[in-house]
């Protein structure tokens, strides 16, 4: 494999992973969002942090799942999930619990879709002498948005946007489906 391929490689699954974890990392500011919407039940706040992890118990099926229905498809239809959910949160009343309790648990789902798929697509897409030097690169997208996405929702909170806040997520999750569309095939 060429290096300029593995290089293609990378920065696709880079930005995947960017977008994906965005997408996740927006979410952290939910209490301050519930707060500045007049929910400041730290129990019902704890339910809506928590609930996102119940996704981990779909982790061990992801696997069978994205052999039998392919990475890009996978992919897609979590980037599709995480969209769903991420409007879900936008238009429901923040008062709303058992709503907002199932969004982010389909949030949590979304993600660890992504998550397995995306880990196992990188595995094939990228050859085994760039491999290290390429996770590398990938690994460090996952904490990036700490510095240029929440930094963002943080000012929108602060300056009262909330709605515009929770646009965020959405629109990364779009990213997330756009790229996947575009990551290069594995072998």
């Amino acid at each position: 494999m060429s290096a300029q391929r593995i290089g293609k490689n990378v920065w696709a699954i880079s930005a995947a992973n960017f977008f994906i974890a965005g997408f996740t990392k927006c979410y952290m500011l939910l209490p301050a969002y519930m707060a500045a919407a007049g929910v400041v039940d730290p129990g019902r706040i704890g339910w809506l942090m928590g609930c996102f992890y119940v996704s981990s118990f779909v982790r061990p099926f992801v696997g069978w799942f994205t052999d039998a229905a392919g990475f890009r498809r996978v992919l897609l239809v979590s980037g599709v999930l995480a969209a769903v959910s991420g409007v879900g949160i936008l238009v429901t009343d923040p008062r709303s619990l058992v709503l907002l309790t199932g969004l982010r648990i389909l949030t949590g789902i979304a993600y660890s879709l992504y998550a397995v798929a995306l880990t196992a697509y990188q595995s094939l897409a990228l050859a085994e002498e760039g491999q290290g030097a390429g996770l590398s690169v990938i690994t460090s997208t996952t904490n990036l948005p700490f510095l240029l996405v929440v930094p963002v929702c943080e000012a929108l909170l602060s300056a009262g946007f909330l709605k515009t806040y929770l646009v965020v997520p959405v629109l990364l999750a779009a990213g997330t489906c756009a790229v996947s569309l575009r990551l290069p095939q594995a072998d």
